[in-house]
């Protein structure tokens, strides 16, 4: 049961972490390190195994909304351009 907890620990706090890290851009060692030590952190303030599920779960939900819109965004700057965009002149060419 110990172990259970310690491994959805460092699983949360490596997700949070990764994030983190995509933003700041930590050395991938230094992540892992984090990741071990907010696993500790949670199994010394005891959690119950359904909150850290349950926080798994929102934290899954939450990514893919991010990537979702990402995607969408994406979508909308690509139709953008193939639809309104005038097609450039050569260069030296002029623009009539």
């Amino acid at each position: 049961m110990i172990f259970l907890e310690l491994a959805l620990g460092i699983a949360i706090g490596f997700l949070i972490l990764v994030f983190v890290a995509a933003a700041i851009h930590i050395a991938v060692w230094l992540l892992l390190i984090l990741a071990v030590l907010a696993g500790v952190g949670f199994l010394i303030i005891k959690f119950p195994i359904e909150i850290l599920v349950a926080i798994l779960i929102i934290e899954g939900m939450i990514l893919l909304t991010i990537a979702l819109f990402k995607g969408l965004i994406a979508m909308g700057r690509r139709a953008r351009l193939a639809l309104f965009d005038k097609p450039r002149p050569p260069f030296g060419g002029s623009p009539s």
